[in-house]
C-alpha cells in the first residue's frame, strides 16, 4: 500500500481505547505503532489485489463497514480517505441506482436517518442526489447536516485508488446493479479491485449477478440454517470463491467447518457487528476483550473480519503481531 503523510489527528492519542486499564495500555501502544508505520515504514507487500485472497496467507484483512465513520459520515469518500490513512484493507460499500441509471453509495431504502429527509434513492435523479448532504457518523445523534455529500461508485473507486478493496453489497434491483457496476469496473479497468456478494444459494447467483462473474471476484454468504458449514461450502466449489462469509450462533459451527473452507483455498469472513453473526458477540464487546472476539476468530482460522471499529480491529492485529 502506498503511505499517507501523517497528520496530529492520526497519532494514538486520536484513536479509541478499550475499555480497562491493560487493553488501553496495549491500545496505546498499538496506535503508536500504527503512526509509526504511516509515517516511516516501507509498505507491507502481502495484499494488494483480489486474486490474492484466494492464497494461503495468515494476514488477517480488515474491512470496514461502510467506511471509516468514526468521525465523518458513512458510505462517504471521507469514510474512505479516513481508512487509507490507517491502511485498512477493504471498505464496504452499499450500491443503489439512481433513477437515471446512476450507481451511488447508500445503504438505507429510506433517506431519513442519513439525510433527515423523506424519500428513496431510487425516485431521484443523479442531480437531485447531489444536492443532498450527509449527517455525520452513521445519523443517529447527529442532526446536524454536514458538507458531505452521497457519493457515486465511480466517486468511491476514485478515492479507494489501487491499493484498497472495494466489497460491493448491492441493494435493490440485483440484477440491473451488477450490470452497472460491471461495467463501471471495466471501464476502470478496476475488475482486480472489488469483490462482490449475495445471500443467495450457488445455483441462483450466477443467474442473480451474472455481469459480475469474470470481473470482480465473488464471497459466498453462509448461515446456519443453510446447513452443515463445511457441506453448503463445497456446494460455491465450482463458483471458485475467493472468501466464504460465515454466520454463526455457536463457536462449534465455525470451529467444526473451518478446515473445510480453507482446504478450498477461500479466506473465511465474519462479521462482527451484530448479536447474530459472531456466537452473540460485537463489536462492544471487543473493544472490552478483543482476544475473546477478534482474538478467537482468528485462531479459528478467519482472516476476513468486518467491522464497525476498524482502526481499534487494527490497532489489536499490529500488538498480536498479526500485522
Amino acid at each position: 500500500m502506498k503511505r499517507v503523510s501523517c497528520s496530529p489527528d492520526l497519532r494514538a492519542s486520536s484513536l479509541p481505547f478499550f475499555k480497562g486499564i491493560t487493553m488501553k495500555s496495549m491500545f496505546a501502544f498499538a496506535g503508536a505503532m500504527i503512526g509509526l508505520a504511516t509515517c516511516t515504514l516501507s509498505a507491507p507487500s502481502a495484499f494488494a489485489l483480489p486474486s490474492q485472497l484466494g492464497e494461503s496467507d495468515d494476514q488477517v484483512l480488515v474491512i470496514a463497514h461502510r467506511g471509516c465513520w468514526q468521525t465523518v459520515p458513512e458510505n462517504s469518500v471521507a469514510a474512505i480517505e479516513r481508512c487509507k490513512a490507517f491502511e485498512i484493507d477493504i471498505v464496504e460499500v452499499d450500491l443503489r441506482l439512481t433513477s437515471d441509471g446512476v450507481l451511488v453509495n447508500f445503504h438505507d431504502d429510506s433517506l431519513e436517518r442519513m439525510t433527515g429527509r423523506s424519500g428513496r434513492i431510487e425516485d431521484l435523479t443523479l442531480a437531485e442526489v447531489a444536492e443532498i448532504r450527509l449527517r455525520n457518523r452513521d445519523g443517529r445523534g447527529a442532526p446536524d447536516l454536514t458538507e458531505h455529500v452521497i457519493p457515486t461508485f465511480q466517486e468511491m473507486l476514485d478515492a479507494a485508488g489501487d491499493d484498497m478493496i472495494l466489497v460491493l453489497d448491492m441493494k435493490g434491483d440485483i440484477p440491473e446493479i451488477s450490470r452497472e457496476a460491471a461495467r463501471v469496473l471495466h471501464a476502470n479497468d478496476a475488475c482486480d479491485r472489488a469483490l462482490f456478494s449475495l445471500v443467495s444459494s450457488a445455483e441462483d447467483v450466477a443467474e442473480i449477478a451474472g455481469p459480475l462473474f469474470g470481473c470482480a471476484g465473488f464471497m459466498a454468504n453462509l448461515r446456519p440454517p443453510m446447513g452443515v458449514m463445511s457441506e453448503v461450502s463445497l456446494s460455491y466449489q465450482s463458483l471458485d470463491p475467493l472468501a466464504i462469509a460465515v454466520r454463526f450462533d455457536e463457536w462449534g459451527y465455525l470451529e467444526e467447518g473451518a478446515d473445510d473452507v480453507l482446504a478450498m483455498d477461500a479466506r473465511i469472513w465474519v462479521n462482527t457487528l451484530s448479536r447474530y453473526h459472531a456466537a452473540g458477540l460485537i463489536d462492544e464487546d471487543a473493544m472490552n476483550d478483543p482476544a475473546a472476539l477478534w482474538g478467537r476468530l482468528v485462531e479459528n482460522g478467519v482472516t476476513m473480519i468486518q467491522t464497525d471499529e476498524p482502526e481499534a480491529l487494527m490497532a489489536y492485529l499490529y500488538v498480536t503481531g498479526r500485522r
